[in-house]
């Protein structure tokens, strides 16, 4: 029985060692981050709980951003906004978007938005109207203007958050593409 007994125990160490023993193949790639739209997709789908207290216990939030305005008179803007929760999820917001060039105003607006917050996630769709104080030269353009779109914020800390927003303005036919950071008290 010893005589088996010494090889049996031999082979089975072998066999549980042989995989440690395997190499893999040496690679210098680096691994895959997959596109830039996946990495904002997965920013805004995984949750932080302890982050939730951001949107669910604050009624003021004040934002400013960066504008791609295509269609409009000025391509590229700043904004600088606020908006005060004042019934459950609805609020009223201001936004002015300024050229950055020693302060030119281009628009100021005003509206609603409602508030959906998912743990550390506030939706916005907002409606509002505006007044473009910066036209082209020669435009026949109205300066009156109304703004439809969406905000997404994600919550940074428990008081910071980083958003991103689409919307369209009508009469002119102009796209709003927006980012940006803000806060909540």
């Amino acid at each position: 029985m010893r005589r088996f007994l010494l090889p049996v125990v031999c082979a089975a160490a072998v066999v549980a060692v042989a995989p440690c023993l395997a190499q893999t193949a040496a690679t210098n790639a680096p691994p895959s981050q997959g596109t830039f739209i996946q990495s904002v997709q997965t920013y805004f789908t995984v949750f932080n709980p302890s982050n939730s207290c951001c949107f669910t216990n604050s009624t003021l939030s004040f934002w400013v951003g960066a504008d791609s305005v295509q269609g409009g008179a000025v391509p590229l803007a700043n904004d600088i906004g606020g908006s005060f929760q004042f019934w459950k999820g609805l609020s009223a917001e201001a936004v002015a978007r300024n050229a950055g060039v020693a302060g030119a105003l281009l628009s100021g607006q005003g509206g609603l938005g409602l508030n959906l917050v998912l743990v550390d996630v506030r939706v916005t769709p907002y409606l509002d109207g505006g007044y473009n104080v910066y036209r082209a030269a020669g435009s026949r353009a109205a300066p009156w203007f109304g703004e439809a779109g969406v905000r997404v914020q994600k919550a940074l800390t428990a008081h910071t958050y980083g958003w991103v927003g689409v919307g369209a303005q009508l009469p002119q036919n102009a796209q709003v593409f927006s980012a940006g950071v803000g806060f909540t008290l």
